[in-house]
């Protein structure tokens, strides 16, 4: 399933800025090499390890063949993660973490030339996901289905795909939580999964935490954002002005 979180989050919020947006002042910002290097650092201090969680937690490396989404116009900016975005200075993703009840964790960091420019990101990020949310779902269903049938072409399943804003903990200056969740029936059993989408802004950073689970939350997921939260903020403290 780490597909479905490549497709929507990482595309989308962290290592892509959407275009057309009227930028702040922090647009026009020369960035030095001396900041180039501390962003680089402070992406790699800000992302999740086998350290930062509790219990037993299982590390594994990031899937890196990952299904794409298709969309057109506007809303295809939400079709590939891009590494190295002009408007990024640095970013980059975590491995993926397996939990003792099945769950999947990840983090991404990403760092901006200044606030006003990571401000300019999460807002057109958010804005991007409302405007685009019927094309990301039938997007989605698609890459589900295409998925399944990938699996074993003779089973026939069902798959209802939602996608959703949530309430969740204030997280750094800003943040927002989504909520994608996916409904598979076939043969009398139906299987449900979410995995929400934290996305949230710290001064001139960018931190995101995508967690996957099977039937409800659990009280993990919010005290392991708490943690990565906490790591972005100290990482973004590390750069300099």
């Amino acid at each position: 399933m780490r597909w479905l979180m490549m497709a929507v989050a990482l595309a989308a919020g962290l290592s892509l800025a959407a275009c057309g947006g009227d930028g702040g002042d922090g647009d026009d910002k020369e960035v030095s090499a001396e900041f180039q290097e501390a962003a680089a650092a402070a992406v790699a201090d800000a992302l999740l390890t086998s350290g930062d969680l509790p219990g037993d937690w299982e590390e594994e490396p990031a899937d890196t063949d990952e299904d794409e989404l298709d969309l057109e116009g506007d809303c295809a900016q939400l079709n590939d993660p891009i590494e190295g975005h002009p408007d990024t200075v640095a970013s980059d993703t975590s491995n993926d973490f397996s939990g003792p009840d099945d769950q999947t964790v990840s983090s991404a960091a990403a760092v901006f030339a200044s606030e006003d420019k990571a401000g300019d990101v999460f807002d057109e990020f958010n804005d991007l996901l409302s405007d685009c949310k019927d094309d990301l779902l039938d997007a989605l269903e698609t890459v589900v289905m295409e998925s399944i049938a990938g699996e074993d072409e003779e089973i026939e399943v069902d798959a209802d795909v939602s996608f959703d804003e949530i309430d969740f903990a204030d997280l750094g200056d800003e943040s927002s939580a989504h909520r994608l969740g996916l409904t598979l029936t076939a043969g009398g059993i139906t299987l449900e999964t979410f995995m929400d989408m934290i996305v949230f802004r710290e001064g001139s950073m960018l931190g995101g935490v995508f967690y996957m689970a099977f039937g409800g939350a659990d009280s993990a997921e919010e005290e392991i954002a708490g943690i990565v939260a906490g790591k972005v903020a100290a990482a973004n403290d590390s750069l300099p002005d």
